[in-house]
């Protein structure tokens, strides 16, 4: 019962104030719109506020431990460069060197970003080998926005890329480049603050003119991600299923695991592994 006699039924006066306080906050947080135009629960607010009144204490001044660790100007920086190798499954090894442009990934460590956010512009990484050299990736625009479900948010996760990639696709005879415009909407639900689990229905779109039968791809699917950020090592984990509507093959299956070490803040070990479509590709920065 949210009526204002049954929060405070039985307590004493500065239990009342510390529930009676709470109460104020969450229902202003819980329904501005009532409160605005004076609807809905505005007289549970009045209610509150009278009871509060009457029971004459005043509260206590609210004190907060500022986290100094996680300040913005504290964090990693925004641009990365990147130097290591990459393996693809039955072809030679490559020396691949990479730079993102601004902010951060999901194995970055979370101090000074949004925790469960990734905001990434201008990924590119390029591959060397004797005989070739090539653009494995250039990202222009990433996001990935974790909303972890409790009782004040209700919100889902969603993620939005616009891509050139090269790797194992549908429709393509050993690797191949594509243009990409790839989103999804999800549910999150975190644990620890450290653990992070989303279920998502993603869809993506490619373009390639070497792509078998049509050069236009667009397909959607179920997803699951795991993710583990703590301190300085971070654990990301995905599962993508898709349905192709265009093309000749038409099921798309790709698993990936990455890990980040960050032993100081402008430092970090990094490797990944994909397997697309019963096609491995390593990678170590």
């Amino acid at each position: 019962d949210e009526s204002a006699p049954n929060l405070t039924r039985n307590l004493s006066s500065s239990q009342k104030v510390e529930v009676l306080d709470t109460a104020m906050d969450e229902i202003d947080y819980l329904y501005p719109k009532d409160i605005a135009g004076k609807t809905g629960k505005y007289s549970l607010k009045k209610d509150v506020l009278i009871d509060r009144a009457e029971v004459g204490v005043t509260s206590p001044p609210l004190e907060m431990n500022v986290p100094w660790s996680e300040a913005p100007h504290d964090a990693h920086g925004s641009r990365r460069l990147g130097a290591g190798m990459r393996h693809w499954q039955n072809d030679d090894a490559a020396t691949l060197v990479s730079t993102k442009f601004a902010l951060h990934d999901l194995l970055d460590e979370k101090w000074g970003y949004p925790p469960t956010a990734q905001i990434t512009m201008g990924d590119f990484a390029l591959s060397f080998r004797p005989h070739e050299s090539s653009i494995e990736k250039a990202i222009f625009f990433e996001v990935i926005s974790l909303a972890p479900l409790d009782h004040f948010t209700k919100s889902p996760s969603w993620r939005l890329k616009i891509s050139n990639e090269r790797g194992y696709e549908n429709n393509c005879t050993g690797l191949c480049h594509w243009t990409e415009l790839s989103g999804g909407i999800g549910l999150t639900k975190t644990w620890l603050r450290s653990f992070d689990a989303s279920l998502w229905l993603r869809a993506t779109s490619q373009y390639n003119v070497d792509f078998s039968s049509e050069a236009l791809r667009v397909g959607a699917g179920p997803a699951a991600m795991l993710r583990w950020n703590r301190s300085i090592f971070s654990l990301l984990g995905e599962s993508y299923y898709r349905y192709d509507y265009k093309g000749a093959a038409k099921e798309f299956r790709q698993n990936s695991l990455g890990a980040q070490l960050t032993p100081v803040k402008s430092w970090a070990l990094r490797a990944s592994v994909q397997d697309v479509n019963a096609q491995t590709i390593f990678d170590t920065q």
